[in-house]
């Protein structure tokens, strides 16, 4: 294996932290670039332009405008418009390949991208459909399909490294604590997150095996988490619309 080849095996992340606490996300593979939610163009314009990267692929998880505010000036720049797509796309990309999970739940038309790189973990960018400890907030009483798309999403390799929409980590963490305040896995990781974030000014991506311990809308069917909610063998959805309801007050 010559040592180019080697190079476009790994993918590359850079998170970029715009508006008031979204994130958007350039992968590239050498020059390659993708990027995913670019809310903002400016930093993505001064990042390429950094790293000498060629945008090649835009992709939008959902139409709001916190995470297509860049588009049209992308778009104007570098001629890439953000791909149409459909669950179980795969979208070829610089000798990879992104696959397109439909997502619904946080809008009807969210969709998740799973990047498998040859070498070093996936990437799951998952909007605002799954976050850090947390899942984004269900819009028109959606409550079943989200919990469907958390259930597709948690089945990923549990090394996927998770790239979310928003910076909410640290309340997800601290709702958690609130639902299951002896779970010292939850405590030991909010910790973590609130050193890493005063440390680096981001908590993402994280790991798709660390939500699957302590993030509770992840874990509506673990008997542990339906007995701290008195909600002991209730059926998984209705354990996490009580949840998710719950955390719409939270705080």
């Amino acid at each position: 294996m010559n040592g180019n080849h080697k190079t476009r095996s790994c993918a590359e992340l850079h998170v970029i932290p715009v508006l008031s606490d979204n994130y958007c996300y350039v992968c590239h593979f050498d020059e390659s670039a993708l990027v995913v939610d670019p809310a903002a163009a400016a930093p993505v314009i001064q990042l390429l332009e950094e790293h000498a990267l060629k945008l090649e692929l835009m992709l939008i998880t959902h139409g709001h405008a916190d995470h297509t505010g860049g588009c049209r000036e992308l778009e104007r720049k570098y001629g890439v418009s953000a791909a149409a797509v459909s669950d179980g796309m795969r979208i070829a990309f610089a000798g990879s390949e992104v696959l397109v999970m439909h997502t619904p739940g946080h809008t009807a038309d969210h969709s998740c991208f799973f990047l498998s790189p040859a070498v070093g973990a996936p990437l799951l960018f998952g909007g605002d459909v799954l976050f850090g400890g947390g899942c984004g907030r269900v819009n028109g009483g959606a409550y079943e399909a989200m919990w469907s798309s958390l259930l597709r999403l948690r089945a990923l390799p549990p090394e996927t490294r998770v790239c979310f929409g928003h910076e909410y980590t640290l309340d997800n963490l601290e709702f958690a604590l609130s639902v299951e305040p002896e779970n010292q896995l939850v405590r030991t990781r909010l910790e973590h997150e609130t050193a890493r974030l005063a440390d680096s000014g981001v908590t993402a991506p994280s790991i798709l095996r660390e939500e699957l311990l302590t993030n509770p809308f992840l874990r509506a069917d673990d008997p542990v988490l339906q007995a701290a909610v008195g909600m002991n063998g209730a059926a998984p959805l209705e354990v996490f619309t009580f949840l998710r309801r719950r955390k719409n007050t939270w705080g």
